[in-house]
């Protein structure tokens, strides 16, 4: 029987063996600092043209491909694979230790097709949609720190103290007696933490629209207009195991 589910199941080719038989007698040092792993090493970069490149040996894929996985995905990207896959049956979580995330899809003879790829391409939304907020992010924090560095005259220190005192630097619910309570978050129709009061946060017109727009997208599905009723239903909700404070 010819076996086609990993290459784990067969010896070596017979070249290989009566090479290793040959040699069989010789002592080298550790795997990737023998004189065997340079000659490879250096055929290796004859083929990539002289390429500006080193060449390193892993003992096996599992580490190859948790290795070059991370190396090449982002924290919070992760793996398109079919659900024959080497990384999803064969692996044992190692990818995933890694962080990173196996979106399996049925295979058709061991691969990915372009139709089940895009019959997934909710993932890919989501991932869209996650660069969208993580740049909303940077540009909200981008201001902050901007306005504090302008209030302390080039020192962040003395420019986070005033930046409290204005309320440039807000936290709902606070406390602190220090701290102005003047920003009021609400969550969106999806559940994620919007600004419904901005108090005097530095935001561009487009960080206050895009969070107005979200709310307001929450209070249309409501029928209800946005106000602090969402905040106290909020609140309400987190006690109760949900995100979004539904009106009754």
């Amino acid at each position: 029987m010819i076996r086609w589910n990993n290459d784990y199941n067969h010896g070596a080719h017979p070249a290989i063996l009566a090479a290793l038989q040959d040699t069989n007698g010789n002592s080298y040092g550790g795997y990737g600092l023998d004189e065997w792993c340079e000659k490879a090493r250096q055929m290796i970069l004859s083929h990539l043209g002289g390429a500006d490149a080193e060449v390193h040996f892993l003992l096996g894929g599992t580490q190859a491909n948790f290795t070059v996985i991370n190396a090449a995905l982002r924290p919070y990207q992760g793996v398109v694979c079919a659900d024959s896959g080497h990384i999803h049956a064969h692996e044992t979580g190692a990818i995933e230790h890694g962080g990173h995330k196996i979106h399996v899809l049925p295979g058709t003879l061991g691969k990915l097709t372009a139709e089940a790829v895009a019959a997934d391409s909710s993932r890919a939304e989501q991932i869209v949609a996650l660069e969208a907020e993580k740049e909303i992010i940077r540009e909200e924090t981008r201001a902050i720190v901007d306005k504090c560095f302008e209030l302390g005259m080039g020192d962040i220190a003395v420019g986070v103290c005033r930046g409290v005192e204005a309320g440039v630097l807000d936290v709902p619910f606070a406390p602190c007696r220090a701290n102005a309570g003047l920003m009021l978050p609400a969550r969106d129709n999806d559940g994620a933490v919007r600004i419904l009061n901005f108090g005097n946060l530095p935001f561009s017109k487009e960080l206050k629209d895009f969070h107005i727009a979200k709310i307001e997208e929450r209070a249309n599905y409501e029928k209800r207009k946005a106000s602090f009723q969402m905040v106290i239903d909020d609140v309400y909700a987190i006690g109760k195991g949900y995100l979004v404070g539904r009106p009754r």
